[in-house]
């Protein structure tokens, strides 16, 4: 039984086989490598990219964290990328790292655009972990995606979006919008959003927003809690909803309207919309956020 790949110049392997079939070829000695990498490499890299003609950051790994700090006034992107290759053995695992190529590239556009992926085929023997720490300008917007890792973005002033699979997501300190999106994590904003957008799966969701005006966007998850705490001067109408929790509107909010798993509350002039729902677990809504 052979795994599927997709393609490996992004480093991504899957299998078709059934849990029963895969359980069956272990007891047989038909998948050697079951056990994963016996021997690991690891290097750092550190680049450079010059900022002023930058308009976006687009940051992807498989298996990593990503994080990025934005500030006020650099000239350049700084990056340092770690990287952690396994193979069966430490020679396989050497091999493994020297066929790792770490992409860096804005081509002819103003996106910059920063990876990973194969120089090579790669055995089925190896596995990559790479992982990425950015210093940048703090107006440009930054996607930042990982399939197994975490993602955290601090002091950014332009639009952030980070999406994991298996990981937490973390805004802090950051303005604009902020868009997350996790299967398996829980998902924290802190900031002066105007607009946010936060679905997990498996995981809460806290909030911690000082917007002072209108604020807009959804926060929803299916199993986990979903808590928002606002400055007093935020302005928005949240529209709340849980099949199996309680939901909390503490003054000043305003709860206009009631039902057993709903709830509609003001805030100030509740000029924006902001929907918070999950299916198990509580919804809270608290103002303090400075």
């Amino acid at each position: 039984m052979r795994n599927c790949k997709l393609p490996w110049r992004f480093g991504l392997d899957c299998s078709r086989a059934s849990g029963l079939l895969l359980a069956a070829l272990f007891g047989l000695g038909c998948i050697p490598f079951a056990s994963g990498p016996r021997a690991w490499e690891r290097k750092e890299a550190t680049l450079r990219i010059a900022a002023p003609e930058l308009r976006q950051i687009r940051c992807r790994t498989h298996n990593g964290d990503i994080a990025s700090v934005g500030k006020p006034a650099p000239t350049e992107v700084l990056v340092l990328v770690s990287i952690r290759a396994g193979g069966a053995s430490a020679e396989d695992a050497r091999e493994a790292l020297a066929a790792i190529e770490v992409i860096s590239d804005t081509g002819a556009g103003e996106t910059l655009e920063l990876g990973w992926r194969w120089r090579e085929e790669p055995r089925e023997t190896w596995h990559a972990e790479v992982a990425f720490a950015i210093e940048q300008p703090e107006s440009i917007p930054i996607v930042a995606e990982t399939h197994n890792g975490a993602v955290r973005l601090d002091a950014l002033a332009g639009d952030a979006a980070a999406e994991s699979h298996n990981g937490a997501l973390t805004f802090t300190n950051c303005s604009g919008s902020a868009r997350a999106k996790s299967h398996n994590g829980n998902i924290a904003l802190d900031g002066d959003f105007r607009v946010v957008e936060a679905i997990t799966h498996n995981g809460g969701i806290k909030s911690r927003i000082t917007t002072e005006g209108r604020l807009d966007g959804s926060l929803t998850t299916h199993n986990g809690s979903v808590e928002l705490e606002s400055a007093a001067g935020t302005c928005v109408k949240a529209l709340c909803r849980t099949a199996n929790g309680s939901i909390v509107a503490r003054p000043p909010w305003e709860t206009v309207a009631r039902e057993e798993d709903s709830l509609e509350a003001h805030l100030g002039s509740g000029e924006g919309t902001l929907t918070l729902a999950t299916h198990n677990g509580s919804v809270s809504l608290a103002v303090g956020a400075k």
